[in-house]
């Protein structure tokens, strides 16, 4: 297990993001610390090749899946449960490898994500009223790689 941070302001801030790109688009958190935390630091089933690149496989796919019509919402019941659960999944990995208790960065996590799935369906509709909406999916896609990749190093500094 990793050092305890000395900054747990920016640990919480950091898992805040990684659970509010999880509300912009579900796989992101999961996928970014998959793909960025020591592998000794994850549980054992995150642990393989295999596990870990397909956690950035499933966050690609639903980076182009998120521009077919015929995606439902992410505020639909399905898509909020997972949002809450992935977000949630994130911190409390990320309090894992960082050697602080799960229980706060679930929760934190979780509410992070449920706040990026409402702020980013109000911004998507946003963007889409200015430009074509595909393009402003992958606005978004970009808005939540880059608040996942800042959460992380938040997460870990």
């Amino acid at each position: 297990m990793s050092r305890r941070p000395d900054r747990p302001l920016a640990f919480y801030a950091g898992v805040t993001c990684l659970g509010f790109a999880s509300g912009l688009r579900s796989q992101v958190g999961l996928a970014t610390i998959c793909s960025g935390t020591p592998t000794r630091s994850l549980p054992g089933i995150l642990r393989s090749r295999f596990a870990r690149r397909s956690a950035v496989v499933l966050a690609l796919a639903e980076l182009a899946a998120d521009k077919l019509p015929s995606v439902p919402d992410r505020t639909e019941p399905a898509g909020l449960l997972a949002r809450l659960t992935l977000g949630g999944t994130s911190g409390g990995l990320a309090a894992r490898g960082m050697g602080f208790g799960p229980s706060t960065a679930v929760v934190l996590g979780s509410l992070a994500s449920l706040t990026g799935a409402f702020a980013g369906l109000a911004g998507r509709r946003m963007l889409g009223s200015r430009m074509p909406a595909v393009r402003a999916g992958v606005v978004e896609d970009g808005v939540a790689l880059v608040i996942s990749a800042v959460g992380l190093r938040s997460a870990r500094s």
